[in-house]
């Protein structure tokens, strides 16, 4: 009888210490603390397509973005750069650019233009050849000098499990060889822990951020068009990603994204689900009316409506008091900025 009760006690003892280590962390993520003071920086990614309304935004709402970074440029199947932009109206299209990133500049704005792929055999061509790492770093160069940009922005997504290592290794050699001055900076998964498989598990938050100049943490796409239908980005889950960020990089370098755009699931096998604008759910609305109603955790707008095919229709979206709100909570931290995807796509109420 001793025997039990003393195991009974033990067990009293070990839920107690993990219900109170359990309400430590909860008490931290709902009431962050500190001694920082910082004053974030607006970063927004745009399509090449819309680099007139950019500049626009940029010459009209100066207060309102820092740095702008056009997704310009992809990988190719040898591990090179490529722009499929650039290479529509060779010409023509350079000299858009150009005045685009002369423009900003006039505005104190930056212009970091991204480097993306989710085409996992292209990136591992890269990371696994010297050759073409080494014509990678020099293609970069040659671009940063030609246009006058401030850095360049590393968005490489769906990279196999083993691939961290070599991943570091470009990414330092990247960061060493960039021009003097040039910002480096890179977007990462949303993450609330170290993972060792699945989506995330080649990244270490800790050794990038250390290599790193500004790390972009994608907080948004909880759900989307993978998985059942839900918000974007709620703040309970943010809060979970930033006690784990917030710990691994320092502050001054870490940037919360913020979505400005949304999913909408039918009962439609053939629709696709891949990420829609805010015009895109206003046009929806006009033609088919529906019930909206806003989520009391990401305040992001629910919308339910049935199309002309009689095809139910369950959205999520983010308006300019989604985007209001969710910065108004990320004041609690004391990061280098906020990132947001991106400037085309969101309720132009904003600016």
């Amino acid at each position: 009888m001793k025997k039990l009760t003393k195991r009974l006690t033990a067990l009293v003892f070990i839920v107690a210490i993990g219900f109170g280590t359990y309400g430590l962390i909860q008490y931290r993520y709902l009431n962050p603390s500190f001694d920082e003071k910082r004053t974030p920086l607006k970063y927004f990614w745009v399509y090449p397509r819309d680099l007139d309304y950019g500049l626009d935004i940029v010459e009209n709402h100066t207060d309102q973005i820092d740095i702008i970074s056009p997704t310009l440029y992809g990988l190719n199947g040898k591990g090179g750069l490529k722009s499929d932009w650039l290479e529509q109206d060779p010409n023509e299209h350079e000299q858009t650019l150009i005045e685009f990133v002369e423009r900003c500049n006039a505005q104190k704005v930056s212009v970091i233009p991204m480097i993306g792929t989710g085409e996992t055999e292209n990136i591992r061509a890269l990371l696994e050849n010297q050759t073409a790492m080494n014509q990678f770093m020099d293609n970069i160069r040659e671009n940063l000098t030609h246009f006058g940009f401030s850095g360049v922005n590393i968005d490489f997504e769906h990279l196999d499990e083993d691939l961290g290592d070599d991943f570091l290794f470009f990414f330092q050699n990247l960061k060493d060889t960039l021009p003097e001055n040039s910002t480096l900076s890179v977007d990462l998964p949303a993450l609330t822990k170290n993972i060792k498989s699945g989506w995330g598990a080649w990244v270490d938050y800790q050794k990038i951020g250390n290599i790193s100049d500004q790390v972009m943490i994608m907080t948004y796409d909880n759900h989307g068009g993978w998985s059942a239908p839900g918000e974007l980005a709620p703040i309970s889950w943010v809060k979970r990603v930033l006690a784990y960020s917030t710990k691994e990089i320092p502050l001054e370098k870490l940037f919360i994204g913020i979505p400005r755009y949304g999913y909408d699931w039918s009962e439609d096998e053939s629709w696709e689900n891949w990420g829609y604008g805010y015009s895109f759910f206003q046009e929806r609305y006009e033609i088919y009316g529906g019930t909206k109603s806003r989520t009391e955790d990401g305040y992001e707008i629910k919308y339910q409506y049935e199309d002309g095919d009689g095809y139910q229709h369950v959205a999520y979206y983010c308006d300019a008091n989604t985007t209001w709100h969710k910065e108004d909570f990320l004041k609690n931290y004391p990061v280098a900025g906020y990132c947001y995807w991106h400037l085309a796509s969101g309720d132009p109420r904003y600016f």
